[in-house]
């Protein structure tokens, strides 16, 4: 009986005008649920990205010190990569002694025969420092970095903390809800999903710069631990004409990546 009276008179106030009421009510309770989804969806983001966010900044410190540092690039694997790259260049180098041995026999020797042999000995001699000549390079470029990384960074603070400081973001990742919502009752969830949509993308954005500085670093390394360890075929290179660009772009890829540091 009470749920027949219920029915009859829901029906009279939605025949009588209530009909909008009731649809506005329920309105409102829809907007509000899908508001608190995507808040929701937003705030879960922007608490993942704060996590990865830490993380690529400890990458970046880490690979920034590693690339700083002259044991990796001292290490046994590159000694040893370098050797087999100059035994094999010295075989080289007897071709081409006996190629000039031929001419000089047959008397088909000039000034380029004389030439060629001047170029062959001072690569022969510098052939055996040539890792040596490249590490020097390389320091010299990590010393000038480490005279900025000196300045950026200290025991306490890194060069990934600065940043997140001069950004605000240490206080915006690790406040609940960001400093710019917090203590207003006000704020709808729509609202707060927009704040977080758009701290989502900023942090994103920020995220992506200390990746791409990790990164940097790692690739560096990389290309001066093959660089090093193909220095004896640059040396021999230079004295045949057919490969003395590649020679020169050698020189080039070693200055390029060492200073890469300090220009970062």
């Amino acid at each position: 009986w009470v749920g027949c009276v219920a029915i009859m008179a829901t029906t009279a106030l939605i025949g009588w005008g209530g009909g909008a009421v009731v649809g506005e009510a329920m309105m409102t309770f829809t907007n509000a649920t899908l508001g608190g989804f995507i808040y929701l969806f937003f705030f879960m983001v922007f608490k993942a990205l704060g996590i990865i966010f830490w993380l690529a900044g400890y990458l970046l410190d880490y690979f920034i010190n590693f690339g700083l540092s002259s044991p990796p690039l001292n290490s046994s694997a590159i000694q040893g990569g370098w050797i087999v790259v100059r035994d094999i260049s010295n075989i080289f180098f007897l071709f081409i002694l006996l190629y000039i041995s031929i001419t000089t026999i047959v008397g088909k020797n000039g000034a380029n025969t004389y030439k060629l042999l001047g170029q062959v000995i001072a690569a022969a001699i510098l052939i055996n420092f040539s890792l040596a000549i490249g590490r020097t390079v390389i320091d010299s470029s990590n010393i000038i970095a480490n005279e900025f990384w000196s300045k950026l960074s200290s025991p306490t603070s890194s060069l990934s903390t600065k940043i997140l400081a001069v950004a605000s973001l240490t206080d915006i990742i690790s406040t609940n809800p960001p400093p710019e919502i917090a203590g207003k009752n006000d704020v709808s969830f729509t609202q707060q999903a927009i704040m977080y949509m758009l701290l989502d993308i900023f942090i994103l954005m920020a995220l992506l710069i200390l990746l791409f500085g990790a990164s940097l670093f790692l690739l560096r390394f990389i290309s001066l631990a093959i660089i090093l360890v193909l220095a004896p075929v640059a040396f021999i290179g230079s004295i045949i004409p057919q490969t003395e660009p590649y020679a020169k772009e050698w020189w080039q890829k070693l200055f390029q990546q060492s200073f890469v540091a300090p220009a970062f």
